[in-house]
């Protein structure tokens, strides 16, 4: 009997190798891996925010809107977040110094 005589076998030996790394495969993009649904987010202190720095405490959202808006007016960038001690106008640390002459100095 030489190698030939075993060729019968090689077709069905492959199908049952692809089923099983299919199955392995399968096995684990199903895993316990935790929902692909996008959890709501949670607020954190403000020192959580990286390279982020608060320079306002608005009490309202009215109030965060209109702090944005003269910080927009001087060309500086800011974001609103909620954070476990209230809303937080946040700009990046190379705008501090822009953003708080900016709100020191009164509105028209």
């Amino acid at each position: 009997m030489g190698a030939g005589s075993y060729s019968f076998l090689v077709g069905p030996l492959i199908a049952l190798v692809a089923i099983g790394a299919l199955m392995l495969v399968s096995r684990w993009m199903t895993g316990q891996r935790g929902s692909l649904i996008e959890r709501p987010a949670r607020p954190g202190s403000a020192e959580e925010y990286g390279l982020m720095i608060p320079v306002a405490s608005p009490g309202t959202v009215a109030a965060a809107d209109q702090v944005r808006a003269r910080l927009r007016e001087a060309g500086v960038s800011s974001r609103t977040v909620d954070t476990t001690e209230g809303l937080r106008i946040m700009v990046w640390a190379e705008d501090v110094g822009t953003a708080r002459s900016v709100l020191d100095t009164p509105s028209r």
